[in-house]
């Protein structure tokens, strides 16, 4: 509850030292590891945990000169329902947060090629749900139809009905 570390492994020992260049230590201060900028976001952290609530943090590090990123969860310790302390799970999320960037990256590169094109272009499901349209099918259908497209949508709902056998 005083902030101090009770017990930590050899990752964080190792992460502490080149990161910060100390040596940790059972019954040292969080905040004698952490840098002084630090300090107000790491003690709202914890002590949102010790009032018994999950804290999950995205915290963005500089490791040797390489960018990582670590997924941290601040979880209450309780013991016969009281809280007495705060665990700290991390777990270096890098490459996950990287893939899903450009996953990212290639849907908004794909929309904007498939909106730069004069040509409807959009894809549905097997039950003729609209999974994804571009903006030329978006203004046509709603143009023609008075009503607004969206993923989801039945296609047949923009075609008159006597279109919809030949069409299927």
């Amino acid at each position: 509850k005083n902030y101090l570390v009770s017990e930590f492994n050899n990752v964080l020992q190792q992460v502490v030292k080149i990161r910060h260049n100390v040596d940790i230590k059972p019954g040292i201060s969080i905040f004698d590891i952490l840098p002084t900028n630090y300090h107000e976001e790491v003690k709202t952290r914890y002590n949102i945990a010790l009032k018994g609530e999950t804290v999950l943090a995205i915290e963005q590090f500089n490791m040797q000169g390489v960018d990582r990123i670590y997924e941290a969860y601040y979880s209450p310790i309780k013991i016969n329902g009281e809280v007495t302390g705060v665990a700290v799970f991390s777990k270096d999320v890098t490459d996950r947060e990287l893939a899903q960037q450009e996953v990212l990256d290639k849907q908004s590169q794909l929309k904007t090629i498939i909106n730069t094109t004069n040509d409807i272009i959009f894809s549905m499901d097997k039950n003729y749900n609209v999974v994804q349209y571009n903006d030329v099918l978006k203004d046509i259908a709603e143009h023609r139809s008075g009503k607004k497209i969206r993923s989801g949508m039945n296609f047949f709902e923009f075609l008159p009905p006597e279109t919809h056998a030949w069409l299927k």
